[in-house]
């Protein structure tokens, strides 16, 4: 399984870096999270994390394709940085090294709370684009 996910996230980091979807950076960092959350934690900690980072790019996409007049600053949506990728994944790394070494169900609820925090605050700052005024 190690194997696999070093190719598999290696491949993922590389598309989102040629798609502009991340930096250098972005893109290392996001293949050593991918790398250690499917080659040592939970199978569902890396749907998780895959669900994240699709379901937040897809929001980016309807957002643009069908909000008419939307603002230059939502249009040129700059790619995710390292900083990005640990703020969104750090505690996700983290529980799939614990469950690791020590599996149990406090672990895998600890993962799903950390994903559905990071996805709700990706996609409140995606939507909140749209508003009109400064939060």
């Amino acid at each position: 399984m190690v194997l696999f996910s070093f190719i598999y996230n290696f491949g993922l980091a590389l598309i989102l870096y040629q798609m502009n979807k991340l930096t250098r950076s972005g893109a290392f960092s996001a293949f050593v999270l991918g790398f250690i959350v499917l080659g040592f934690g939970h199978l569902l900690f890396y749907v998780l994390m895959l669900s994240f980072l699709f379901s937040s790019l897809l929001i980016n996409k309807v957002i643009l394709r069908f909000i008419p007049n939307i603002k230059e600053s939502v249009k040129e949506h700059e790619p995710r940085r390292w900083v990005n990728v640990l703020a969104n994944g750090s505690w996700l790394g983290i529980a799939s090294l614990v469950y690791y070494f020590n599996p149990s169900n406090v672990i895998i609820a600890l993962a799903i709370i950390s994903m559905a925090t990071a996805t709700a605050d990706t996609w409140a700052s995606e939507i909140g684009t749209l508003s009109l005024e400064t939060p």
